[in-house]
């Protein structure tokens, strides 16, 4: 991810439920993300397939997407 220019990037475990893992990542904007999808390589999908080997269960594993929002003013 950082590669392709994530700002930051973290792989977590859900305590409560130790198989579970969360990638988080950030991009500077909503179109960096895309272009991110747009122009992945060879060897980004086959990393992404390999990773789908580890997924149980019979839902597809879920992708979320969180855009930053400015804090309000006091």
């Amino acid at each position: 991810r950082m590669r392709d220019g994530a700002i930051s990037w973290r792989l977590y475990r859900d305590l409560s439920e130790p198989t579970r893992y969360v990638e988080r990542f950030v991009v500077d904007s909503w179109i960096e993300y895309q272009r991110q999808r747009i122009r992945a390589t060879l060897a980004d999908q086959l990393t992404e397939e390999h990773m789908q080997r580890f997924h149980l269960g019979t839902d597809p594993p879920r992708m979320l997407h969180f855009i930053m929002e400015p804090a309000p003013a006091e």
